[in-house]
């Protein structure tokens, strides 16, 4: 182990030797060992924690020797440097081994039970793994047409519908006309802890961008968006207010942030 180890710092020092096969054969072994849960980046050390630096730098550089590939899967699709994972159960390397085995997989469904909401019925798998929508396409377009009329860009990831907070002060944000809760959020909302107020700071409930802007130009948005065949509409209005405020109003109540 410690030849690998002085071979992945000799690579991170000087990356002209990544294109050897020796090089990317060492780079991948330590990603397999990471995976089969023999090497960790981080373990307990007595009372603390032993961060493994040159297993985090084998990581880094496992990206640039990957080439992008299509993996499907079943009716899913995905575009990736990473090969998906295999065998997990078998290795018991999807959780720490210091995890009670009792915790390990629990909850009420598997990938293949179907959730039923609304008349309509979904398998679990579905919901929870389908893949995760680019805006890119689409923002450049906007971008490109009407930068200099934005206010602001959203992406409710670390925050939620609250996550705009952080960047207003002064003013009153209100939510009022959201899209209708997708299924895969009343599935979470009857199998966890969450209140629905705390459902809006945590989850997208649904909404995963916003942009802030006119009237006018939102309806310019809102069409370039649904002809990449994404809907879109718009949500809700800025106002001012003493308070620095998030008011949501949606099919699960009014909630105050």
């Amino acid at each position: 182990m410690e030849d690998l180890k002085n071979l992945i710092e000799k690579l991170w020092d000087d990356r002209s030797h990544l294109s050897s096969p020796g090089s990317q054969d060492a780079i991948r072994e330590v990603v397999d060992l990471v995976d089969r849960g023999v090497l960790r980046v981080a373990e307990p050390d007595g009372e603390n924690w032993k961060v493994n630096d040159w297993v985090k730098k084998a990581i880094v550089l496992f990206f640039p020797i990957q080439q992008m590939e299509t993996i499907e899967v079943g009716p899913f699709e995905f575009h990736d440097k990473i090969p998906l994972k295999k065998n997990y159960a078998a290795i018991e390397a999807s959780f720490s081994p210091e995890t009670n085995k009792e915790f390990v997989y629990t909850g009420s469904y598997s990938l293949s039970d179907l959730f039923t909401y609304q008349s309509n019925s979904y398998s679990i798998g579905s919901l929870l793994l389908s893949p995760t929508r680019s805006y890119i396409p689409i923002l450049n377009v906007i971008l490109n047409n009407f930068r200099s009329k934005i206010d602001g860009i959203i992406h409710c990831t670390g925050g939620a519908q609250t996550k705009v907070k952080k960047f207003i002060s002064g003013v009153r944000v209100v939510k009022n006309n959201l899209f209708p809760l997708p299924p895969v959020f009343e599935l979470l909302k009857q199998h966890t802890l969450c209140s629905p107020a705390e459902m809006y700071e945590v989850y997208n409930m649904g909404h995963r961008l916003e942009i802030y802007t006119s009237p006018e130009v939102a309806e310019e948005i809102i069409a370039i968006s649904k002809s990449f065949e994404v809907d879109a509409q718009i949500i809700g209005h800025v106002e001012a207010s003493p308070e620095t405020e998030i008011i949501i109003n949606s099919s699960l109540g009014e909630f105050k942030y």
